[in-house]
């Protein structure tokens, strides 16, 4: 056991009129656990022991003055995170106890599932979670973008955590039995490293008694290494036609740069310049100036070392996309850029950054990467170092990255489809 303390984060502040808890639990990102701990989120956010129908679980938000729960699962690199949250107005307005009915009420989701007497997890209620869990599987891969986007992190990623979702197949969905899920739900409580978070007007004194009474997790000091560079060697394509309207294009590259790394952030300011903002190179060149596509923008899976560029396109034009991406990308890795349009990006991302103080969601994931990564981070302190990084940082930062995977979902040939 280690101090309770370093595992339960106070973030007071005066900007929100709710209160919201976060608990996390941390543990290794695998395929099939991957899947138990989705429909584990969904399955004790759904119902409890004590409010085993879902009249009775709005009845208890409405007694909690409209609060809001949910849970889910948050990929990080190596490793997998199930969060249960609630949010509910601040007591002081409401002139009652409710932050210790929030307490109470993670605590029933979180220790009594609605179960059967030999504490087996309700059939029905697994089988509901199956449903709608393979239901968001489909409306993802309906989606060209996010299909595209799963193929290339499969395709890249292979036998790396890159390559698992954080939701499953439908096949192993089915595959997953109730000794499994209730084996899963044990590890989880015993086994993972927990993490609570508070945001919001609190008494700290009394929400710190509260939280140790109330929620008896198995606090434990692990060093987690969550960040990894994903491995590519060869450079690798895969191109599918389905029923869409547009054609979409991803390309995965390589940045050999991740979030615990020295020249992080120059990469991400990099990533502003070249694809993530209105102002970048790939919008203006690509989009604007030359109206190549429909929507193109870049991201960065920063604990896995990849960056990636998503774009809708005429499919006639893919091979002149492709080479005006890597124009651009070479262009920055070149040097081709000035301070007056690398510092218009700082700004921006200093703004960007700054506004996340009116977000508690946003100060929760703050303070979550502090723990993972080991570091005292704070808006401020990431703002100082935006504005530090130079021309040349980017280039130095920019110079190792390598283009390796495209996926194109391309637009069936109606006449073709026809024919068959």
């Amino acid at each position: 056991m280690s101090n309770f303390n370093d595992h339960v984060h106070f973030i007071k502040t005066d900007k929100f009129k709710d209160v919201t808890i976060s608990v996390r639990f941390l543990s290794d990102l695998k395929e099939r656990k991957s899947s138990a701990r989705a429909l584990l989120a969904a399955m004790l956010c759904d119902r409890s022991k004590k409010y085993n129908t879902k009249a009775l679980m709005s009845e208890k938000c409405d007694q909690c003055y409209g609060a809001s729960i949910n849970a889910k699962t948050l990929v990080y690199g190596k490793k997998q995170a199930v969060e249960f949250k609630i949010s509910a107005i601040n007591e002081k307005y409401a002139q009652s106890t409710l932050f210790e009915k929030q307490i109470d009420f993670l605590k029933e989701l979180i220790f009594n599932p609605w179960t059967n007497e030999d504490g087996s997890f309700k059939e029905p209620l697994i089988e509901e979670a199956k449903n709608n869990l393979k239901a968001l599987i489909d409306r993802k891969k309906d989606n060209p973008s996010s299909n595209a986007m799963d193929e290339a992190c499969r395709l890249m990623g292979k036998d790396q955590p890159l390559a698992i979702s954080n939701l499953g197949t439908k096949e192993i969905v089915d595959s997953i039995t109730a000794d499994e899920l209730l084996n899963e739900y044990r590890s989880m409580l015993e086994k993972d490293a927990p993490e609570i978070f508070v945001v919001g007007d609190f008494d700290e004194e009394r929400a710190e008694k509260l939280i140790k009474a109330k929620l008896p997790l198995n606090y434990k000091d692990e060093s987690q290494q969550v960040t990894y560079q994903t491995v590519c060697d060869e450079n690798r394509e895969e191109n599918k036609k389905r029923a869409i309207s547009q054609t979409t294009c991803v390309v995965l590259a390589l940045t050999n740069t991740t979030i615990a790394d020295e020249d992080y952030w120059a990469m991400r300011v990099g990533n502003g310049l070249f694809g993530q903002l209105p102002t970048s190179f790939l919008f203006q060149e690509i989009r604007e100036k030359r109206s190549l596509c429909y929507s193109i923008y870049s991201s960065m899976l920063s604990y896995d070392g990849v960056l990636s560029i998503i774009c809708g396109i005429d499919a006639k034009q893919k091979d002149q996309v492709i080479q005006c991406i890597d124009e651009q990308l070479k262009r920055i890795q070149d040097g081709d850029f000035s301070d007056r349009e690398l510092n218009p990006v700082k700004k921006m991302m200093c703004n960007s950054i700054q506004s996340s103080v009116d977000d508690g969601n946003s100060l929760i994931n703050l303070a979550y990467q502090n723990t993972l990564l080991n570091q005292q981070e704070t808006l401020d302190s990431i703002v100082d170092k935006i504005k530090s990084i130079t021309k040349e940082d980017v280039i130095k930062a920019f110079s190792k990255v390598e283009c390796r995977v495209r996926v194109i979902i391309e637009q069936e040939d109606q006449n073709e489809e026809m024919c068959e």
